[in-house]
């Protein structure tokens, strides 16, 4: 009689990062690193408090912003906006400049939240 006929497969999540990883701060947009000459860095985190000295390589932030990813706001101001149907107006897409022309109220507002 065989006692596993099945194996059983378990799946580790949000287990012990690999050694050879490097720290999220080197690609963090609030990240501001200093190196030396013999391969010394200072880390320090912009976001949480610029006086924060990071002194280990960070696995997981939740502050995190990579670099050379858009913020909200950029993505914003290349985003085109889909009008909807209002008395008098077209149905489809208007690129930033037209939406400025008929909402200046509007952006405004969205600029100040950035």
């Amino acid at each position: 009689m065989e006692l596993y006929s099945n194996p059983i497969v378990v799946k580790v999540q949000n287990g012990t990062t690999r050694s050879n990883s490097q720290s999220l701060c080197r690609t963090c947009r609030f990240a501001h690193i200093i190196k030396g000459f013999n391969n010394e860095h200072e880390v320090r985190c912009g976001r949480v408090d610029p006086s924060l000295r990071i002194r280990y390589d960070v696995a997981e932030c939740t502050e995190y912003e990579h670099a050379t990813a858009p913020t909200l706001g950029r993505m914003e101001d290349t985003a085109w906006i889909l009008m909807t149907k209002k008395t008098g107006n077209v149905i489809g897409f208007v690129n930033p400049e037209e939406w400025k022309k008929l909402n200046p109220e509007d952006d405004e507002g969205r600029r100040r939240r950035r």
